[in-house]
């Protein structure tokens, strides 16, 4: 009984011992619990609970990467989950922007960001005082991203004022990032311009700035420094027209230059220097200028004596890339204490020369001068600006025919302007951004094509580049051995041999036309195909040919003054030719509901080539050679014995007197043989009553003109069909063999006359009795019963 109490005892005392022992280890392990869970909390705010926001941007990597360790990583304790916690730290935040969490950060919202903000404004027209202009206000926002730069560009136009805001967050001076850091928490050991340049391994360039007693003032200065690679000084000494050859022993003075010993006189000497040290200051900008605070076609003032500027230019496609003075920049941003450090690979001359002034002083540019003379453009390339200009040297203008040398030279300054304008890009296009094909718009509004071969030659439209990367004060300038001809600066009969209708121009020159229509100006040109000349009967060309004054006159007929464009032109518009008291008639036809199937005709011959742009005009294509029309629709029929009885009828009917007003009209026209093929009762009903005869012959008149090439085939819809003067609706169609009106075959096609057209037609159009269906007998048999 004692032993059964001893244990009973000893027991309890165990239990006691163990609930004292495991309530110290409860409270010991709650208290290690709720520092972990305010750990996580500050872990979570601090480096990885970065919130998501759900746009959907599928390319963003960082935001796939946000999310998956949102839902892998171990989340901090329920009550912050749930969002019991303060607002910042809370899970679901379900504010208007529709974000799970706090508000986006990013990268720039971090430490040892600098934050930079620059407003400009300019006036897009030089508007008049007192000039009343309509309200508009436009506002666009560029943004681009690098690992250590944001920039943002907003530009807002109101009216003719645009101003432009651009907001730079980098890195600050003597820090950097890597791309999934958040603000630039690392720190540079950074040295002085010299230093940096020789970790750079820039040797050369700091043997140059020794040799003029430049290197304290880099690393005393505070300068951003464009330094040339060591390859860029293999030909330095072509750059000093000072640096004399190599001179006798005995000269007083010595100079040593890139491992050559030179010996010079000490005034050459200084002159020498002296060069060299205003070259080495055209590498010089004062202050600190990151790529991030450049933009395209910037200017950035250098400390060159000779006032020199140094063209920064961006380029994206096809590849990236950052040009000073169309220089690739091979190393950049490499920061030091008292500056930046850029490596080029080349030498940046001084820029002091616009690009007329350039051309000026070229010899081998003296035929360029002389066409600028007369063109305004020469303006252009005087003032600032950022131009590309290929400039075709003097024996490029002497490979030109000696026709288009001589309107060059005296001939419309319009045309000449054009030509102009064809060898200019409106922005600065470097040689080192040409790989491969590559095309960029003229001033002309139209694309240049521009290539790099395997045997690395530049090529401007097939013409060879023979110098590149000229850099002027307003751009930069190729040389190039072709002229650039663009069409609109070829004559109307130029456009026309160079799109293969060249045939006509032997007509011109037969009847003497050729020089006449070369001076015209601001004509438009019908011009008929090769096929329209070959296709002309032998016996019409054979009569053309003879009779030069009447081969004249046909040709005179195919130009029409003013210049033209067919867009401008509508149905039934008569264009005055320069055969005196002659018009062409444009008619527009279109098949319903495919109003695709568009043809435009001049004196019903179709037009194949629209609106082909010419120096002194507009060509158009047509598919034949076109025949002034002699008279009205009367008068063409009662010239052509085959309608005589056409003819008499209409008198006859008292058609002929309305027919010879001004119209137009269209006239089917039955060939007398088509007369006698009518019934003899029918005919004498026709000649002895004239309110009949009046019907049916309106049955084969049409207000308007109707042109053969304006009927189309029939499609689901049905045939089309045209109303005639006597209200009746008559098919047309059009088949492999030809075209029908009615019940009647086309003969003949589009004679024309000064009112209208005549088609003469196999039939004449009676009115059509339905013949009697078989099945129709049947039910009225069915019906009698």
């Amino acid at each position: 009984m004692k032993l059964q109490l001893l244990l009973a005892l000893t027991l309890a005392v165990v239990i006691l011992i163990s609930a004292v022992e495991g309530g110290h280890k409860g409270k010991k392990n709650k208290r290690k619990k709720h520092k972990k869970r305010d750990e996580m909390v500050n872990d979570w705010n601090k480096e990885w609970r970065r919130p998501v926001s759900f746009d959907f941007e599928f390319g963003n990597p960082r935001k796939w990467r946000n999310i998956w360790q949102m839902f892998t990583r171990r989340l901090p304790s329920r009550r912050f989950r749930m969002g019991l916690g303060p607002p910042e730290n809370r899970w679901f935040n379900f504010d208007m922007g529709w974000n799970f969490g706090q508000r986006e950060r990013h990268w720039w919202d971090g430490p040892n960001i600098c934050k930079s903000r620059t407003e400009s404004e300019a006036n897009l027209t030089d508007v008049a005082a007192g000039t009343i202009s309509r309200h508009f206000s436009f506002q666009s926002k560029v943004c681009d991203e690098t690992d250590s730069a944001y920039k943002c560009i907003t530009k807002s136009k109101i009216g003719d004022r645009e101003k432009t805001i651009t907001e730079v967050f980098e890195c600050c001076h003597g820090y950097t990032r890597k791309e999934i850091e958040f603000g630039c928490p690392r720190e540079l050991n950074l040295a002085n311009l010299v230093e940096t340049a020789r970790k750079l391994g820039l040797t050369e360039f700091l043997r140059a700035t020794d040799s003029v007693d430049m290197t304290e003032e880099l690393q005393q200065g505070n300068f951003t420094v464009f330094a040339p690679v060591n390859t860029a000084w293999t030909n330095a000494a072509g750059l000093f027209p000072t640096l004399p050859a190599l001179m006798p022993q005995d000269m007083p003075y010595t100079r040593t230059y890139k491992n050559n010993v030179v010996m010079v006189s000490q005034p050459i000497s200084d002159l020498v220097v002296s060069d060299m040290r205003n070259l080495l200051l055209g590498h010089l900008t004062v202050g600190h200028l990151k790529t991030s605070a450049m933009h395209d076609e910037q200017l950035i003032e250098t400390g060159s004596p000779y006032k020199s500027y140094i063209r920064i230019n961006f380029y994206n496609q096809p590849q990236k890339l950052v040009t000073a003075n169309c220089l690739p920049l091979v190393s950049a941003d490499n920061q030091a204490t008292n500056g930046v450090m850029h490596s080029v690979d080349g030498i940046l001359q001084p820029v002091t020369l616009s690009l007329m002034d350039m051309i000026t002083k070229n010899p081998n540019l003296s035929f360029l001068k002389t066409v600028l003379g007369r063109a305004s453009t020469v303006r252009l390339l005087r003032k600032e600006g950022q131009l590309t200009l290929f400039a075709p040297s003097d024996k490029a203008f002497e490979k030109l025919s000696p026709r288009l040398q001589d309107r060059l030279l005296k001939g419309d300054v319009d045309c000449l302007e054009k030509v102009l304008k064809n060898h200019i890009l409106p922005n600065v296009i470097c040689s080192k951004v040409i790989q491969g094909k590559a095309k960029s718009p003229n001033l002309l509004h139209k694309y240049l094509n521009l290539t790099r071969d395997e045997n690395d030659k530049l090529f401007v439209d097939g013409s060879q580049v023979t110098a590149k990367d000229i850099m002027a004060t307003n751009g930069v300038l190729f040389l190039i051995e072709d002229v650039l001809v663009p069409d609109e600066a070829l004559d109307i009969l130029d456009i026309a041999q160079k799109n293969g209708h060249g045939k006509i121009l032997g007509l011109l020159k037969k009847a003497n036309l050729l020089r006449d229509i070369q001076k015209e100006e601001n004509v438009t040109f019908f011009a008929p195909s090769n096929k329209a000349i070959e296709d002309l009967p032998e016996r019409i060309l054979r009569l053309l040919e003879s009779d030069p004054e009447e081969l004249r006159k046909v040709l005179s007929y195919h130009f029409v003054k003013p210049a033209l464009h067919c867009n401008n032109l509508h149905n039934n518009y008569q264009l005055d030719t320069l055969l005196e008291d002659k018009t062409i008639r444009i008619n527009d036809y279109s098949s319903f509901p495919f109003s695709q199937y568009r043809i435009q005709t001049a004196q019903c011959v179709p037009i194949k080539q629209h609106n082909l742009e010419a120096c002194n005009g507009v060509v158009n294509v047509i598919d034949a050679l076109m025949f002034p029309p002699e008279g009205n629709v009367i008068d063409v029929l009662a010239q052509d014995k085959k309608f005589s009885r056409l003819v008499a009828l209409l008198k006859k009917a008292g058609l002929a007197d309305s027919l010879q007003g001004e119209g137009p009209f269209t006239i089917f026209a039955p060939s007398n043989s088509a007369f006698e093929d009518i019934d003899s009762k029918q005919m004498d009903k026709l000649e002895s009553n004239r309110d009949h005869l009046r019907s049916i012959l309106n049955n084969h008149i049409v207000q308007g003109v109707l042109c053969c090439a304006g009927i189309f085939e029939s499609n689901w819809f049905g045939n089309p069909k045209v109303a005639t003067m006597s209200g009746e609706a008559i098919p047309l169609d059009r088949f492999r063999n030809g075209i029908r009106i009615g019940h009647a075959d086309v003969n003949e096609c589009d004679n024309t006359a000064t009112n209208g057209v005549i088609h003469e037609i196999n039939r004449v159009l009676l009115p059509h009795v339905k013949e009697k269906d078989p099945w129709d007998v049947f039910e009225d048999y069915w019906d009698f019963k």
